[in-house]
């Protein structure tokens, strides 16, 4: 710094996950030194992450898909820990988040669905309370664990007994382990063989509990191949009804082919970025894998799961590293805690809002309707010397800074601009939101803006606010925390200005997506789905493409705004990939968004079509014994008795198509472009997305997380890599940081 009296500014581009992340911890350093602006297009923060409350619907929550935290979102967990610790306001994780361990994967074969139920690896710990990721010898105990869970806590049901005849009733009986589903079917000493080899296993446990080195990766193959073996035969002996048997076998399969690769290639002395050449499906049968294991369903969980599918084509095999792939399962299977974590409310309530009022509480400043037209370096090429600005609308006379948050009371939402707001905050029931609109009232411009239905968000929205030019100080520094595609739109100096990042740009691919919610007239046991322990929830990311994952969101009816007679019963999240259009339109064809939208309205109401397969007691419609029976959604406007496909017109569904929206893939051979978030060629700029090499290198908030962390370790020097978790996983030579950009004062 020059002046002590004057704080170096840290401009933040972006309002999303990464800029957020980035903010958070430049902010929780509370160094006096550091004045810190986040600049955010549109009315809301969150980006693919925001939520809107839609106060002419029962205030429900309309996201851009299905969120949720993994296991292994070590980096969001622990973000999140802290801010609710900081806030001290009675919020913490375990009120605020709710954990499942469920999912069911479905598999076409035979002419019809199959949906495999299983209890995906979880333990008692807290992800929150652990300070790194499990190394490679530690893997073992975990893969251990992840073994017995396959073979003694999966369901199936009872061998001869007739399939159900209703949704809540007349279940099948069930049973626990696939040894007992053997001993039923095949007298012949295989369950004992499978027993005793279980008992093995439960000695390679305790022997681990005391040496983590006690069981060699070697070793565990050969237990993981041991068991394949004994399933497969079972499934040959048994006959038909083994092929329930083949969900076990495959899950068995893919780990010991996973293992087989990893040992095979050194990925535990080279690291796991050695195998990011290859697609995860080359590499797997490279190694082996079973052609069964190759026909499955399974093989689809962890791409649907991360959108991976370039330019958003499903018609097309999943666009998918090795690298990626196999990060994504082994850190999962070495995790701590629950397989997943719900938000109590929306995304935005329960994961941004806090984050934001943290901000706000630690001094950060917002900086709401402003886009980013291009970041232009100094004179001399050697840092970022200004920005320029669209301000997309002026604040109306008398409003000093800009009020995203509204408030619901009473199930009524209030603007910030609306009379009887400030009376409504004071209420016991009163719950802070994100509108799904602007708050007009405080905008200049804000009747026109209204009037035309213009939205700020879009990148396609026939509206032009005033430009100006930011001149960066000499000790500023800049957070680029813009998804990729939108850099390449609104950084194009910079990007000129350093080959590096420019390539980085043009090989890292993203995909557009879509999400539809649905509200139903009857509940999701009723519709198919059996009630599950505790707050476990179905969650599946592999039905039919290009809508492929559904969750139950039923839980979060609570939060929305319904009557107490006639609401709805239930709700269930869809999302997935959306393909790209032969060639995107420019930012000047503005109806371009609503074609989209109507796209994604008219693939709902076909997917809906065929959603017997998955919710087989919703499905009877009409003449198609297989298609949703529409009655069953739920409208809020019943006016004109709307029928068939026209209930779908009043379901929430949304294509997500900005620059800004669209998700980061983890290509094959990638990887070598993305940069380090130190390496942007500037010396006061940090790269911050999920698209930069951030240890996870898949898109998902706990990437941006994890991307925030490091720009703020390069702006500022903390946190330190130890506490980027994962960054180090099964990376023997991680990358590491130049000096800050703004050291702290000595």
């Amino acid at each position: 710094m020059t002046d002590e009296s004057t704080p170096s500014t840290v401009h933040v581009l972006g309002g999303g996950p990464s800029g957020l992340s980035a903010a958070f911890h430049l902010a929780q350093q509370r160094r006096p030194d550091l004045r810190i602006v986040v600049h955010q297009m549109g009315w809301r923060l969150g980006g693919k992450g925001a939520t809107g409350r839609d106060a002419a619907a029962g205030n429900r929550i309309e996201e851009h898909g299905i969120h949720l935290f993994g296991n292994m979102y070590a980096n969001a967990l622990h973000m999140m820990n802290d801010a609710f610790g900081a806030l001290d306001d009675g919020r913490t994780i375990e009120t605020e988040f709710e954990v499942s361990n469920f999912q069911m994967v479905t598999d076409f074969s035979g002419g019809r669905w199959h949906g495999f139920e299983s209890s995906l690896p979880h333990n008692d710990e807290l992800p929150w309370e652990h300070g790194t990721v499990a190394d490679p010898a530690a893997l073992v105990t975990s893969m251990l664990t992840t073994i017995e869970g396959i073979l003694s806590s999966q369901e199936l049901p009872i061998p001869g007994t007739p399939p159900a005849t209703s949704a809540a009733s007349d279940r099948p009986s069930r049973l626990r382990s696939a040894i007992d589903f053997v001993r039923h079917h095949s007298p012949g000493g295989l369950a004992e063989r499978l027993a005793g080899l279980l008992g093995g296993l439960e000695a390679a446990k305790a022997a681990v509990g005391d040496d983590l080195h006690a069981v060699s990766h070697g070793s565990l193959l050969e237990m993981l191949e041991h068991f394949a073996a004994l399933i497969e035969q079972a499934m040959s002996e048994i006959g038909d009804e083994g092929d329930l048997l083949g969900w076990i076998f495959v899950e068995l399969d893919l780990l010991a082919t996973i293992m087989r690769g990893c040992i095979a290639d050194e990925i535990f002395v080279k690291g796991i970025d050695s195998i990011d050449g290859p697609s995860y499906q080359d590499w797997l049968r490279s190694h082996g894998a079973s052609d069964a294991l190759m026909r499955s369903s399974i093989l689809l969980v962890v791409p649907n799961t991360c959108m991976s599918y370039a330019d958003g084509d499903s018609t097309q095999p999943p666009t998918m590293s090795a690298a990626a792939f196999v990060t994504f399962i082994l850190r999962q299977i070495v995790a701590p805690g629950n397989a997943a974590y719900f938000f109590k409310v929306g995304t935005g309530e329960t994961v941004i809002l806090p984050l934001y009022e943290v901000l706000l509480q630690w001094g950060v400043e917002f900086e709401f309707f402003t886009k980013v037209l291009d970041v232009v370096p100094s004179d001399d090429g050697s840092r970022i010397g200004s920005l320029v600005i669209e301000r997309q609308a002026a604040l109306a006379d008398g409003v000093g800074a800009y009020e995203p948050l509204a408030v619901i009371s009473g199930g009524t939402m209030y603007m910030p601009s609306e009379a009887g707001y400030e009376h409504a905050k004071q209420q016991p029931d009163a719950e802070l939101v994100w509108p799904n609109v602007a708050d007009f009232g405080q905008l200049a411009d804000g009747a026109e803006l209204r009037a035309r239905g213009i939205n700020l968000e879009s990148w396609w929205a026939d509206w032009a606010g005033t430009t100006s030019t930011l001149t960066l100080g000499p000790d500023d520094a800049v957070v680029v925390a813009i998804p990729p595609r939108a850099q390449a739109a609104v950084c194009t100096s910079a990007l000129a200005g350093s080959p590096a990042w420019g390539t980085m740009i043009d090989h890292v691919e993203t995909a557009a997506t879509q999400a539809l919610q649905i509200w139903l007239d009857r509940s999701t046991p009723e519709l198919g789905w059996r009630e599950l322990p505790g707050t476990d929830r179905w969650l599946g990311p592999s039905y039919t493409n290009p809508i492929s994952a559904f969750a139950d969101f039923t839980r979060t009816l609570a939060s929305e705004s319904w009557p107490a007679e006639g609401g709805p019963k239930g709700l269930i999240y869809f999302c997935g990939v959306l393909q790209d259009p032969m060639e995107i339109p420019g930012f000047d064809d503005h109806a371009f968004p609503d074609q989209q939208t109507q796209r994604v309205r008219d693939m709902a109401a076909q997917y809906l079509r065929q959603l017997g397969g998955l919710l087989p007691y919703a499905a009877g419609g009409g003449n198609d014994a297989n298609t949703l029976d529409y009655s069953v959604l739920h409208c809020y406007d019943e006016t004109g008795s709307p029928t068939g496909e026209n209930r779908v017109d009043q379901q929430f569904f949304r294509a997500n198509i900005d620059p800004n929206e669209r998700y980061t893939v983890s290509a094959p051979g990638t990887l070598q472009y993305r940069l380090n978030s130190w390496e942007s060629g500037y010396a006061n700029c940090a790269l911050c997305s999920d698209a930069i090499f951030n240890g996870f290198n898949i898109g998902s908030f706990e990437a941006s997380v994890a991307a925030g962390k490091l720009a703020s370790l390069t702006v500022s020097g903390l946190p330190d890599l130890d506490h980027v978790y994962g960054f180090e996983f099964l990376r023997p030579d991680p990358p590491q940081p130049p000096p800050p950009i703004l050291p702290p004062p000595s």
